[in-house]
């Protein structure tokens, strides 16, 4: 999820592909032991939208669906040497046979023959099969910002990156202003070099400069506006960045704004990345789902990223307030989902977990000794009704 995420956020795009070990050479059923033994089972592989090199969708019963993708990787092969390697691309061709309709599975890779000449061969063609039965679409899922789809769009960080270089060629020229305008130049006027000089100028209280009459000296220094809009642009830009990377560096807003506003503000910027984590959860969940079926399990499995960029903050006076209307205004399941929202309890703590822990773990009035640490919960509640038994 952190690799599919990284690149639909730099680039916008990435595929994420299911495929199956091949099992070409086993004739016969396997148990479900001998397939764990054999580590046979999905496995999945992210490729980067600069390897993903052609695809092609199709309208086949009313349902637009992948019916080709072209794939390229890398390849190392060890040379004589026995410690350098040459690097070759092949190409992994998954495409839907329009004969049978099925998914079939094609690899090109380079092989050099004995007058080293390097060719392009084809290798077998392969139909993957789940629980022996040959799939009816290529297991390839495009993520992209805006779900599961080939559509193409610019990266989210686009504007970004193209604020930054311009932010870097502000900092050149600003740069190379400052190597010519920073280092003081020496003039003199009436200088005239002797024959024992040759013409050399030494500069340090240890020589002296003799001019002519009229004559002076002095060094060049800069003066004038030329850098300061300069450093100006670069510092607007380092805001608009700021504001485009999410606010992450830009100074906060000195005027005031209502909570309500801020939040919608925040919420706007923030919606983006929600689109991309909804799209990723949504290509993980049907991963997930494809491995089920391949494992024989028949539960649904789900996959979400979180999107709740934030936090609903509860401080002391807000929940002192709101403690003095539970049973009144609002109940104590309710009380408890407030709790959760403003990230107060712990995360995978109910309403029934809590009020557990508050009869048995805090020194409250009502509690005689607290409960030894070395039992259990239920041992703690066994020991207490039995003594509200003796005690009836």
């Amino acid at each position: 999820a952190k690799d599919v995420l990284f690149e639909v956020v730099s680039t916008n795009r990435c595929g994420i592909f299911v495929d199956l070990p091949n099992t070409g050479d086993i004739t016969e059923p396997l148990s479900v032991a001998e397939m764990e033994n054999r580590n046979i089972r999905p496995y999945v592989q992210m490729y980067k939208a600069e390897e993903i090199i052609n695809w092609r969708t199709e309208n086949i019963n009313n349902i637009k669906i992948t019916t080709l993708v072209v794939l390229e990787e890398y390849v190392e092969t060890p040379l004589s040497d026995g410690f350098s390697y040459q690097v070759y691309p092949q190409y992994r061709v998954l495409y839907i046979d329009p004969e049978d309709n099925f998914y079939h599975q094609k690899l090109f890779v380079y092989i050099t023959d004995e007058n080293k000449k390097t060719a392009l061969v084809e290798e077998d063609d392969i139909i993957p099969k789940v629980n022996n039965k040959p799939l009816t679409y290529i297991p390839f899922y495009p993520v992209t910002d805006k779900g599961i789809t080939w559509e193409l769009s610019n990266p989210t960080v686009l504007d970004l990156v193209n604020a930054n270089i311009s932010h870097y060629k502000n900092s050149a020229n600003r740069e190379n202003a400052l190597i010519w305008t920073g280092n003081p130049t020496p003039y003199l006027v009436g200088y005239q070099a002797t024959q024992e000089s040759s013409g050399t100028i030494h500069l340090g209280s240890t020589e002296a400069i003799i001019l002519g009459a009229g004559g002076s000296a002095g060094f060049l220094e800069y003066h004038g506006q030329g850098l300061g809009p300069l450093k100006e642009i670069m510092e607007e830009k380092e805001e608009e960045m700021a504001l485009l990377g999410g606010r992450i560096i830009a100074p906060e807003k000195k005027s005031s704004e209502t909570a309500e506003s801020a939040a919608i503000h925040k919420a706007g910027e923030q919606s983006v990345l929600a689109d991309i984590a909804n799209s990723i959860s949504d290509a993980l969940t049907i991963i997930l789902n494809f491995f089920a079926e391949f494992m024989n399990i028949d539960d649904y499995v789900s996959i979400e990223l979180n999107t709740d960029y934030m936090p609903v903050i509860l401080d002391a006076p807000t929940i002192e307030k709101l403690s003095n209307i539970i049973g009144t205004y609002i109940s104590w399941d309710t009380w408890i989902y407030m709790l959760q929202r403003g990230e107060i309890l712990p995360p995978g703590v109910d309403a029934k977990e809590e009020a557990k822990r508050i009869n048995l773990g805090l020194p409250i009035k009502d509690l005689k000794k607290e409960p030894s640490k070395d039992k259990s919960l239920e041992e703690v509640e066994a020991s207490e009704q039995e003594e509200n038994s003796e005690e009836e």
